[in-house]
């Protein structure tokens, strides 16, 4: 079953899949760094992953990246 991520998970997913830093992240999104943190926190939490490599591979399992 696929977790629901709303629209700005998924724009900080593949971010993070690009190799983007959090402080890169909310540059772009033109959000705080603090922000970008905290989505990315609730994104890695939704899809049961605890670093990178594990989110990668879950966004290619669910057909994310």
């Amino acid at each position: 079953k696929t977790p629901s991520l709303t629209k700005r998970e998924l724009q900080i997913l593949k971010l993070i899949l690009k190799g983007n830093s959090n402080k890169t992240i909310a540059t772009e999104l033109k959000v705080s760094i603090r922000t970008a943190e905290v989505h990315r926190f609730n994104l890695m939490k939704k899809l049961k992953v605890k670093n990178l490599m594990e989110l990668a591979n879950k966004a290619t399992e669910l057909n994310l990246s």
